[in-house]
Protein backbone atom coordinates (compact mmCIF):
# COMPACT_ATOMS: atom_id res chain seq x y z
CA UNK A 1 0.00 0.00 0.00
CA UNK A 2 1.40 3.48 -0.94
CA UNK A 3 0.75 6.36 1.22
CA UNK A 4 1.16 9.91 -0.18
CA UNK A 5 2.17 12.70 2.49
CA UNK A 6 0.13 15.88 3.05
CA UNK A 7 2.63 19.14 1.30
CA UNK A 8 1.14 21.22 4.21
CA UNK A 9 2.56 19.34 7.18
CA UNK A 10 5.49 21.09 8.84
CA UNK A 11 8.63 20.48 7.85
CA UNK A 12 10.42 17.59 9.67
CA UNK A 13 13.46 20.05 10.97
CA UNK A 14 10.58 21.92 12.98
CA UNK A 15 9.21 19.28 14.67
CA UNK A 16 9.88 18.75 18.45
CA UNK A 17 9.98 14.67 19.32
CA UNK A 18 7.87 13.86 22.10
CA UNK A 19 9.51 11.95 24.89
CA UNK A 20 6.79 9.32 24.75
CA UNK A 21 7.41 8.27 21.01
CA UNK A 22 7.63 4.61 20.19
CA UNK A 23 10.95 2.97 19.19
CA UNK A 24 11.70 -0.01 17.29
CA UNK A 25 15.09 -1.79 16.51
CA UNK A 26 14.71 -3.56 13.45
CA UNK A 27 17.10 -5.49 11.01
CA UNK A 28 15.87 -4.56 7.45
CA UNK A 29 16.27 -7.30 4.71
CA UNK A 30 19.71 -6.47 3.71
CA UNK A 31 20.90 -7.53 6.89
CA UNK A 32 20.64 -3.71 7.98
CA UNK A 33 20.39 -2.61 12.26
CA UNK A 34 17.90 0.12 12.29
CA UNK A 35 16.08 2.42 14.78
CA UNK A 36 12.81 3.26 13.89
CA UNK A 37 10.54 6.07 15.91
CA UNK A 38 7.08 7.12 15.31
CA UNK A 39 5.24 9.71 17.19
CA UNK A 40 2.04 12.75 16.87
CA UNK A 41 2.73 15.95 16.20
CA UNK A 42 -0.36 18.81 15.35
CA UNK A 43 -2.36 15.91 13.64
CA UNK A 44 0.33 14.41 12.21
CA UNK A 45 1.91 10.51 12.44
CA UNK A 46 6.12 11.17 11.69
CA UNK A 47 8.23 8.30 11.41
CA UNK A 48 11.83 8.29 11.74
CA UNK A 49 14.93 5.95 10.86
CA UNK A 50 18.62 5.99 10.95
CA UNK A 51 20.89 3.28 10.67
CA UNK A 52 22.95 1.75 13.62
CA UNK A 53 25.91 0.11 11.67
CA UNK A 54 26.38 1.84 8.15
CA UNK A 55 28.96 4.22 7.66
CA UNK A 56 27.95 7.32 7.01
CA UNK A 57 24.52 6.80 8.74
CA UNK A 58 21.57 7.32 6.81
CA UNK A 59 18.56 9.16 8.11
CA UNK A 60 15.48 8.84 6.79
CA UNK A 61 11.56 10.75 8.02
CA UNK A 62 8.27 11.28 6.95
CA UNK A 63 4.94 12.98 7.67
CA UNK A 64 1.34 11.45 7.35
CA UNK A 65 -1.81 13.64 7.61
CA UNK A 66 -5.16 11.66 8.67
CA UNK A 67 -5.95 11.95 5.47
CA UNK A 68 -3.00 10.33 4.64
CA UNK A 69 -3.14 6.85 6.96
CA UNK A 70 -6.74 6.60 6.03
CA UNK A 71 -5.94 5.77 2.41
CA UNK A 72 -5.80 2.78 4.08
CA UNK A 73 -9.14 1.00 4.44
CA UNK A 74 -8.20 -0.40 8.08
CA UNK A 75 -7.54 2.68 9.67
CA UNK A 76 -11.16 4.58 8.48
CA UNK A 77 -12.33 2.81 12.00
CA UNK A 78 -10.28 5.75 13.62
CA UNK A 79 -11.26 9.31 13.46
CA UNK A 80 -7.84 11.11 14.62
CA UNK A 81 -4.52 10.45 14.57
CA UNK A 82 -4.07 9.78 18.00
CA UNK A 83 -6.53 6.83 17.85
CA UNK A 84 -4.52 5.74 14.45
CA UNK A 85 -1.43 6.05 16.75
CA UNK A 86 -2.75 4.33 19.65
CA UNK A 87 -3.80 1.33 16.95
CA UNK A 88 -0.90 0.87 15.48
CA UNK A 89 0.76 0.59 19.30
CA UNK A 90 -1.79 -1.45 20.12
CA UNK A 91 -1.07 -3.90 16.88
CA UNK A 92 2.66 -3.60 17.32
CA UNK A 93 2.12 -4.83 20.93
CA UNK A 94 0.39 -7.69 20.10
CA UNK A 95 3.01 -8.85 17.34
CA UNK A 96 6.12 -6.79 17.58
CA UNK A 97 8.49 -10.12 16.13
CA UNK A 98 6.06 -9.56 13.28
CA UNK A 99 6.88 -5.72 12.61
CA UNK A 100 9.50 -5.89 8.97
CA UNK A 101 11.66 -3.16 7.69
CA UNK A 102 12.56 -3.36 3.75
CA UNK A 103 14.93 -1.05 2.13
CA UNK A 104 14.66 0.71 -0.96
CA UNK A 105 15.84 2.70 -3.50
CA UNK A 106 15.56 5.76 -1.27
CA UNK A 107 13.44 5.05 1.22
CA UNK A 108 12.37 2.44 4.19
CA UNK A 109 8.82 0.33 3.59
CA UNK A 110 8.07 -0.61 7.59
CA UNK A 111 5.37 -2.78 7.34
CA UNK A 112 2.93 -3.34 10.60
CA UNK A 113 0.77 -6.90 10.86
CA UNK A 114 -2.64 -6.24 11.70
CA UNK A 115 -4.64 -8.68 13.73
CA UNK A 116 -7.61 -8.86 10.94
CA UNK A 117 -8.88 -11.73 8.63
CA UNK A 118 -9.75 -9.16 6.17
CA UNK A 119 -6.54 -6.87 5.99
CA UNK A 120 -3.13 -8.90 6.98
CA UNK A 121 -0.96 -5.84 7.53
CA UNK A 122 -0.01 -2.20 6.83
CA UNK A 123 2.64 -0.12 5.52
CA UNK A 124 4.40 3.32 6.16
CA UNK A 125 7.32 4.56 3.05
CA UNK A 126 9.61 6.59 5.14
CA UNK A 127 11.89 8.66 2.71
CA UNK A 128 15.63 9.10 2.83
CA UNK A 129 16.12 12.57 4.21
CA UNK A 130 20.55 12.32 3.33
CA UNK A 131 19.36 14.80 0.11
CA UNK A 132 19.89 17.09 2.70
CA UNK A 133 23.53 15.94 4.27
CA UNK A 134 24.91 15.31 0.86
CA UNK A 135 23.88 19.26 -0.07
CA UNK A 136 25.50 20.10 2.97
CA UNK A 137 28.61 17.94 2.19
CA UNK A 138 28.51 19.17 -1.34
CA UNK A 139 28.50 22.92 0.26
CA UNK A 140 31.34 22.13 2.39
CA UNK A 141 33.40 20.80 -0.53
CA UNK A 142 32.52 24.00 -2.51
CA UNK A 143 34.19 25.92 0.90
CA UNK A 144 37.15 23.86 1.25
CA UNK A 145 37.79 24.41 -2.87
CA UNK A 146 37.15 28.47 -2.41
CA UNK A 147 39.84 28.19 1.48
CA UNK A 148 42.22 26.02 -0.77
CA UNK A 149 41.84 28.70 -3.98
CA UNK A 150 42.60 31.43 -1.34
CA UNK A 151 45.84 29.79 0.50
CA UNK A 152 47.37 29.36 -3.12
CA UNK A 153 46.73 32.64 -4.19
CA UNK A 154 48.09 33.97 -0.53
CA UNK A 155 51.20 31.54 -1.13
CA UNK A 156 51.90 33.52 -4.56
CA UNK A 157 51.11 36.80 -2.68
CA UNK A 158 53.93 36.18 0.33
CA UNK A 159 56.17 34.36 -2.87
CA UNK A 160 56.15 38.10 -4.28
CA UNK A 161 56.57 39.82 -0.93
CA UNK A 162 59.54 37.79 -0.26
CA UNK A 163 61.08 38.70 -3.82
CA UNK A 164 60.70 42.01 -3.26
CA UNK A 165 61.47 42.48 0.19
CA UNK A 166 64.82 40.60 -1.25
CA UNK A 167 65.11 43.58 -3.27
CA UNK A 168 64.21 45.98 -0.82
CA UNK A 169 67.17 44.83 1.55
CA UNK A 170 69.89 44.56 -1.33
CA UNK A 171 69.07 48.20 -1.78
CA UNK A 172 68.44 50.11 1.88
CA UNK A 173 69.09 46.92 4.51
CA UNK A 174 72.49 45.90 3.56
CA UNK A 175 74.39 49.13 2.81
CA UNK A 176 72.90 50.51 5.96
CA UNK A 177 74.55 47.38 7.63
CA UNK A 178 77.89 47.69 5.84
CA UNK A 179 77.89 51.32 6.90
CA UNK A 180 76.87 50.77 10.30
CA UNK A 181 79.72 47.79 10.38
CA UNK A 182 82.28 50.72 9.34
CA UNK A 183 80.89 52.98 12.06
CA UNK A 184 81.24 50.54 14.32
CA UNK A 185 84.64 49.74 13.51
CA UNK A 186 85.71 53.45 13.26
CA UNK A 187 84.57 53.85 16.57
CA UNK A 188 86.08 51.03 17.84
CA UNK A 189 89.52 52.10 16.73
CA UNK A 190 88.86 55.47 18.28
CA UNK A 191 88.19 54.10 21.53
CA UNK A 192 91.07 51.40 21.58
CA UNK A 193 93.76 54.89 20.21
CA UNK A 194 92.24 57.02 23.18
CA UNK A 195 93.46 54.16 25.31
CA UNK A 196 96.57 54.24 24.07
CA UNK A 197 97.01 57.56 24.05
CA UNK A 198 95.97 58.12 28.04
CA UNK A 199 98.55 54.62 28.83
CA UNK A 200 101.37 57.00 26.85
CA UNK A 201 100.01 60.15 29.13
CA UNK A 202 100.34 58.46 32.42
CA UNK A 203 104.24 56.99 31.14
CA UNK A 204 105.13 60.00 30.17
CA UNK A 205 103.54 62.48 33.16
CA UNK A 206 101.62 60.23 35.33
CA UNK A 207 98.32 62.02 33.87
CA UNK A 208 99.01 65.48 35.39
CA UNK A 209 98.84 67.47 32.15
CA UNK A 210 95.77 66.47 29.66
CA UNK A 211 96.75 69.11 26.92
CA UNK A 212 99.67 66.74 26.20
CA UNK A 213 99.55 65.70 22.28
CA UNK A 214 101.12 63.69 20.01
CA UNK A 215 101.94 63.11 16.62
CA UNK A 216 101.01 59.63 15.06
CA UNK A 217 104.80 59.00 13.38
CA UNK A 218 103.87 55.47 12.08
CA UNK A 219 100.73 53.78 10.76
CA UNK A 220 100.50 50.58 8.82
CA UNK A 221 97.65 51.47 6.84
CA UNK A 222 99.61 55.01 5.60
CA UNK A 223 102.63 54.25 5.74
CA UNK A 224 102.85 50.61 4.59
CA UNK A 225 103.57 47.24 6.13
CA UNK A 226 107.44 46.44 4.80
CA UNK A 227 110.01 45.97 7.55
CA UNK A 228 111.61 49.05 5.64
CA UNK A 229 108.90 51.17 5.59
CA UNK A 230 108.47 50.71 9.98
CA UNK A 231 112.44 51.45 9.95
Amino acid sequence: MEIVTNSSAPKPSNIPKPKNCKTLNLKSDKNNDFEIQFYVYENNLIFEGNTKNAIPQKNYKKIYSLENVQTNKYFLICETINEIYDEILNQIGQNEAGVKINEKMNNLILTIPLNTKKIKECSFEIDEVANNTNGQISELYTIVNQLTNEVKTLKEKNKELEGRLEEMEKIFLIPYKEKLEKEQKRQLEEKQREEVLNKIRNWVDHGKDESVCFDLLYKKSRDGSSTKDFH
